[in-house]
């Protein structure tokens, strides 16, 4: 249930074949049943427009299969994939959670994950974060520094460790 006078099985249903919700009711004359609900956003994310409340596709499927989504929990896209709306790719997660799994930021300047160079030791900084808590060490090379990050994310993430590209 999205809100309290409205069902979300009342307009849309799950295709398993395509991953993504379709329209089984006319929400506006500019939709057709059967077509993919919602837009494409700019993050990756397909948004939905029911009755002028905008909700993501993704949290939208998970509601209509697995009941409401917990209070402080999210939904992750296990593969990082905000396209790739298939059941079996979503999970609940806490927000720390979430971030583990997100890929390299795009600032990232070494090209891998949890690496940056660190000008004050003339050496390479791993580090990895969990719980607000930073795990770091300096490394003398760049692939050093890349071994440890992907072994403390491994420990300390687990299933939502994500090695990033």
């Amino acid at each position: 249930m999205v809100g309290t006078t409205m069902k979300i099985e009342e307009y849309l249903k799950y295709d398993a074949l395509l991953g993504e919700i379709v329209w089984i009711k006319k929400p506006s004359l500019s939709v057709n049943i059967g077509d993919i609900a919602g837009c494409l956003q700019i993050n990756g994310y397909r948004r939905v427009t029911i009755k002028r409340k905008g909700f993501y596709a993704h949290r939208l499927i998970w509601m209509m299969h697995e009941g409401p989504i917990p209070k402080g929990m999210e939904i992750d896209h296990i593969d990082g994939n905000p396209c790739n709306n298939q059941l079996a790719n979503l999970r609940l997660a806490t927000h720390s959670q979430n971030q583990h799994n997100s890929t390299k930021p795009n600032r990232n300047t070494s090209g891998v994950k949890g690496v940056s160079w660190c000008n004050r030791a003339n050496k390479w900084r791993g580090q990895v974060m969990v719980n607000w808590k930073s795990h770091s060490r300096l490394f003398n090379t760049i692939e050093q520094a890349e071994s440890w990050v992907k072994d403390k994310r491994d420990e300390l993430h687990i299933v939502f460790a994500n090695n990033g590209s």
